[in-house]
């Protein structure tokens, strides 16, 4: 697979799970959604998790912070999202880490400014950013991380952790949104479809630190 999709939106529109520009390595409608709480994406492929971050870039332009924290909410590690996302055989003890390490991040429940705030795409001071671009790879093409590939340019740590953690046969995304034409920007790592709902593994490899 190996693949970028990319996604302008319009320009009406420093995260905790994210990564700020420089790190080169680094509403409403009848959708059967209760009020406050995102749409079910569509599908599981890069199109959809750049359609659904277009509207977060818009939330986020428009200041509408409950309409960012809930889609926050729905993909945030949470313990079955992270074993969803780790491989059966996963060492218990890192699994433990990594639950701990995102329950330490995760904010009060109804917090809605602290829940955005993990999944702002613009830094303050900085220009909008309304550009995204999604990066995919297999778990085996990430633990393989060729010269030169998607996975080498853009997945940073995540190939140090794919072939001990990472579940196989998987397919991750990884988001970024920039300024229009810019290359570097606010980095969301290893987003993955599961049942239906997509769910954000993050920088796992933080939580082993």
């Amino acid at each position: 697979m190996n693949s970028v999709a990319k996604l302008a939106v319009p320009l009406l529109a420093l995260s905790l799970l994210g990564c700020p520009g420089g790190d080169a390595s680094t509403p409403s409608g009848d959708d059967g959604a209760a009020p406050g709480e995102a749409a079910a994406p569509a599908g599981g492929d890069a199109q959809a998790l750049g359609e659904l971050f277009a509207e977060v870039v818009t939330a986020n332009g428009a200041g509408d912070l409950a309409a960012v924290a809930a889609v926050c909410r729905r993909v945030y590690p949470d313990a079955a999202r992270i074993r969803a996302g780790l491989r059966e055989d996963a060492p218990a003890e890192t699994v433990a880490k990594i639950e701990a390490f995102y329950q330490g991040l995760r904010p009060a429940d109804g917090d809605d400014a602290a829940w955005a705030k993990l999944l702002e795409t613009t830094p303050a001071g900085s220009a909008p950013r309304t550009e995204v671009k999604v990066y995919s790879a297999t778990t085996e093409e990430i633990a393989a991380n060729a010269r030169g590939s998607v996975v080498a340019l853009e997945f940073k740590e995540a190939p140090s952790v794919a072939a001990r953690l990472l579940r196989p046969g998987l397919t991750f995304h990884v988001v970024e949104v920039t300024g229009p034409g810019e290359e570097l920007g606010t980095k969301f790592y290893l987003f993955f479809w599961h049942e239906a709902e997509w769910c954000m593994l993050g920088p796992v490899w933080r939580a082993e630190r």
